[in-house]
């Protein structure tokens, strides 16, 4: 074996430190939100919504510059500026675990969850009056026709 040079003790280091396991979930402090990014807007800014439904500027912290990637509609954490009211830091990323844990300590506003994870279920009303179909027979609103004709009684078939 021989001796390592200084390039190769970095590259071992930076291995090992990849294998530290998950780090432990980021949640809000004092001066500090959720937001969902909903514009990209280039050289490291973002438009990000906050909970109180306005959109403010957020700027990428310098030590996520290059490594972490946000792309629209993500959940980020970040902190607000006291001297800046309009401009917002963003200081960590979430990920889709990261984001399914907050839903589940309920720290998340509902208006950021994904469309695919409404809490509430809605159920889709149909009136029988659109589209001149008859009230006494059945509409199919995928198909779009009429399940029982209205001369013929469905409790008899």
């Amino acid at each position: 074996m021989g001796i390592k040079s200084a390039k190769a003790k970095k590259r071992q280091d930076k291995k090992q430190s990849a294998h530290r396991g998950p780090a432990p979930l980021l949640l809000k402090d004092e001066f500090q939100e959720y937001g969902k990014v909903t514009k990209v807007c280039g050289n490291c800014r973002f438009k990000v919504l906050l909970p109180d439904m306005r959109e403010y500027l957020g700027v990428l912290c310098k030590r996520m510059f290059k490594r972490a990637w946000i792309n629209v509609d993500q959940i980020v954490l970040v902190s607000r500026r006291d001297f800046q009211e309009d401009k917002v830091d963003i200081i960590h990323r979430y990920n889709d675990d990261d984001v399914r844990s907050l839903v589940q300590m309920n720290e998340l506003p509902p208006a950021f969850l994904p469309s695919g994870q409404d809490n509430d279920d809605t159920d889709l009303i149909i009136d029988s009056s659109m589209g001149g179909h008859s009230s006494s027979g059945t509409f199919d609103p995928v198909v779009g026709i009429d399940l029982a004709p209205d001369d013929v009684d469905i409790e008899t078939i």
